[in-house]
């Protein structure tokens, strides 16, 4: 009787590398457009094991009440961020606004996010120095050093009032380069890239860090 002998193939070959899924880290920028300083930050926080899906808000008017009328929209969408920057003030003072309405505003958009999302939530102050000689070719009446002060001292108190972190920009040296010569208020390439670096000083160590890659 013959036997018939099965002879199996085993592939000695070294299996591919485990490549781990990337996580997603939602990201939500509120404020005013016209820098790219939250593109930088989401690149900054991205790697080979972390996405970052930026959802930018900000608005060509960045004034509070914009703010609140882009956030509403994505917390009633159920959108839960792990991550937002809201850096405003700047329009709000050059038009004119009083701060008290301002800081009211702050006020309902920071109480907003603290009791419908768990997101790191990080606010900035503006630089003392914005609109100085130089800077602007025009000066508004309602850009004096005393506003600014007054502006940055409300976001301080709602930051601190609605547990985010404050990037407090007001000792940032601001050159001519750093902002735009049509109001002296909002931010050139250059002064993104420094505006940016302040607020990633602030986020990086509060994130979790990213999934190590598998080896």
């Amino acid at each position: 009787m013959g036997v018939l002998v099965l002879i199996g193939v085993v592939s000695c070959d070294t299996p591919p590398p485990q490549t781990k899924p990337a996580s997603t880290l939602v990201y939500v920028a509120l404020g005013a457009a016209g820098s790219d300083y939250v593109v930088r930050i989401r690149d900054a926080l991205q790697g080979p094991t972390r996405t970052i899906d930026l959802i930018d808000l900000r608005a060509a008017d960045g004034a509070i009440d914009a703010v609140n009328d882009a956030l509403l929209p994505l917390l009633l969408a159920g959108r839960q961020p792990r991550l937002v920057t809201l850096w405003a003030g700047a329009d709000d003072l050059l038009a004119g606004r009083d701060v008290v309405d301002f800081e009211s505003g702050l006020s309902v958009a920071l109480e907003r996010l603290h009791n419908n999302t768990t997101a790191l939530v990080v606010v900035g102050t503006m630089p003392d120095g914005i609109g100085i000689p130089g800077t602007i070719r025009t000066q508004p009446e309602s850009l004096t050093p005393q506003r600014v002060r007054a502006f940055n001292e409300a976001v301080t108190r709602q930051a601190s009032l609605h547990g985010a972190v404050l990037v407090d920009l007001s000792g940032v040296t601001i050159a001519a380069k750093l902002v735009t010569t049509t109001d002296g208020a909002h931010l050139s390439a250059e002064g993104g890239d420094v505006v940016a670096a302040q607020f990633l000083a602030a986020i990086q160590p509060r994130l979790p860090a990213p999934p190590k890659p598998l080896k």
